[in-house]
């Protein structure tokens, strides 16, 4: 009888001793990382002039500022065992995160204190941005204006309100996208989960998103092009905004909203409602759901 008690109190002892393992584990890495010193190392680039950008970063915010003295600099506040690289040559400003770390190093480490990157540029207009990241948000600020822009991100959101003259190229996992007060040429915007809004947007060629689970909204945008969204559940809503045509699709997903100019509408479902004018005059706005529902129509009417 006592065997049989002790083999039923195994699996405890083995929890308890696993659960004293995971807690020293956990202030082993809290205590070396109190012992991490967070600095802020400032790269300056008085003499230089950039042209493009490169930059490779991970869980750090990515912060664009347009500086006041008109100087070109970056900031890194960054753990000491992790810096950055920060190199101008060519014309290209190269950004790169240097994690040289242990695998048994980087499970030990706790991050609490965040890592930012800050790019201070004098206002204007620049040549090709690429961006990828990872965990980090990432921010752009008017005054600033690019060739094109480039951006691969994961779970990080983007806010971004510098224009591109050629395009805008965005993809990304979950993290949320947002396009605010600019102009660009073509626009292209992917994302699974998260959301995809664009307000205040004037593109002088096409405009594209695609969702899965993430909403679409197209708000005060003009395109001259046309404006193809793509979406499975997520809703697609539009707001005073205009396109030269439209074509939408989604499998679940509502669409619904108001367009400046009158539309030659062609719009199917299976099983949902559908609610537009019956114009006749303008381009193609050709909508087509699955269970969602169609409700559109013309602000001027």
């Amino acid at each position: 009888m006592k065997k049989y008690i002790f083999l039923i109190f195994i699996p405890l002892i083995i929890g308890i001793i696993l659960l004293a393992v995971g807690a020293a584990i956990f202030v082993y890495g809290y205590t070396k990382n109190r012992e991490n010193n967070f600095v802020t190392n400032t790269f300056n680039f008085d003499d230089g002039t950039v042209s493009g950008f490169d930059i490779d970063v991970s869980t750090e915010d990515l912060v664009f500022e347009v500086s006041n003295d008109g100087d070109l600099k970056v900031d890194c506040v960054e753990d000491a065992r992790v810096p950055h690289t920060v190199t101008l040559s060519n014309g290209t400003l190269t950004i790169r995160k240097n994690d040289e770390r242990k695998w048994y190093e980087k499970i030990l480490s706790f991050a609490f204190i965040e890592s930012k990157v800050t790019v201070y540029l004098p206002a204007g207009v620049y040549g090709e941005l690429k961006i990828k990241s990872s965990t980090g948000n990432i921010t752009l600020p008017g005054g600033l204006s690019f060739e094109s822009a480039n951006i691969d991100l994961s779970t990080g959101n983007l806010s971004m309100k510098s224009g591109a003259r050629s395009s805008v190229t965005v993809e990304s996992s979950t993290g949320r996208i947002e396009l605010l007060s600019l102009k660009a040429g073509n626009i292209k915007l992917t994302a699974s989960t998260g959301n995809i809004t664009l307000n205040d947007v004037e593109a002088s060629g096409d405009i594209t998103a695609k969702a899965s689970t993430g909403r679409v909204t197209v708000k005060k945008t003009v395109a001259e092009g046309v404006l193809n969204v793509h979406t499975s559940t997520g809703n697609v809503i539009l707001e005073s905004m205009d396109a030269k045509s439209l074509k939408i699709e989604t499998s679940t997903g509502s669409v619904k909203g108001t367009i400046l100019t009158s539309k030659i509408f062609s719009c199917s479902t299976s099983t949902g409602k559908v609610n537009v004018p019956t114009s006749t005059e303008g381009g193609l706005c050709e909508v087509k759901t699955s269970t969602g529902s169609i409700s559109l129509s013309i602000a001027a009417e």
